[in-house]
């Protein structure tokens, strides 16, 4: 079920034991040095699994990095999503995603959501109308001249400095910035209105483009394939199916 042993043991422990502190994460190094039976609550015990699973987020989260990355790594590939199970990529998408992972096989479902590309469904919902109303085609056409002309994609091969120098001259060229520039940004390269760092999102799904290390069974949209579908939205159409854009909402964004 994608719970750590020492998670476990961790929960277990405090169902009728406490150390006197509002602490409730420990090692079984430190429940072995703290455990005392004089501190053991004869009221009956509580179980909670929504506890357990913040619990075993944190001690996950706890693990060496290069531990964490095998246990992820290992799971992304028995689960057909990755052709691999280590790597740089492995190692920069665990670090990327793992604030999103409370159980092990909760990673599944954080690097689908990346690999994903639900853009038609984000322009249909509430928010994603008010941004087609607010310059969304405009940074479209943006976006879709820096990837024609080799800009964005030679940004990305540079990382996480190239791909800051590009958005700041974007942000000039377009006159935007902030919140303005981001969230088009976002909803545009992800498909989503929120998420992990687009940045670093960015540069794996580049990554991710690049190489064979997303297996063919995983529902991956590459950033090739995501320009490709920016060139065939009317943006015209779906402005005249969006009702005038009240003042409140221009100004929320």
């Amino acid at each position: 079920m994608g719970y750590l042993p020492q998670a476990m043991v961790n929960y277990l422990a405090l169902l009728g034991w406490g150390d006197g502190t509002e602490n409730e994460f420990f090692t079984l190094e430190q429940l072995v040095e703290k455990f005392s039976i004089g501190r053991v609550n004869k009221s009956g015990a509580v179980f909670d699994s929504t506890k357990l699973r913040w619990m075993n987020g944190q001690h996950l989260r706890a693990l060496p990095s290069d531990k964490l990355n095998k246990l992820v790594g290992e799971r992304w590939k028995s689960s057909g999503i990755l052709a691999e199970s280590e790597g740089p990529f492995i190692e920069e998408a665990v670090l990327l995603l793992k604030d999103g992972i409370e159980l092990v096989t909760d990673s599944d479902k954080v690097l689908s959501n990346l690999l994903s590309y639900p853009l038609h469904a984000t322009l249909s919902s509430p928010e994603g109308k008010v941004m087609i109303q607010n310059k969304l085609s405009e940074v479209s056409s943006g976006l879709l001249a820096a990837y024609d002309s080799g800009e964005l994609l030679n940004a990305l091969d540079e990382g996480h400095s190239g791909w800051q120098k590009w958005v700041k001259n974007f942000g000039k060229t377009m006159k935007l910035k902030g919140k303005s520039l981001f969230m088009p940004l976002r909803v545009l390269l992800t498909g989503k209105l929120h998420g992990p760092d687009m940045g670093s999102s960015i540069i794996l799904l580049h990554q991710a483009g690049s190489g064979d290390m997303v297996s063919s069974q995983a529902e991956f949209v590459t950033l090739k394939e995501r320009f490709g579908v920016l060139r065939e939205i009317d943006w015209e159409a779906l402005n005249k199916d969006q009702p005038p854009l009240e003042p409140a909402a221009i100004a929320a964004n």
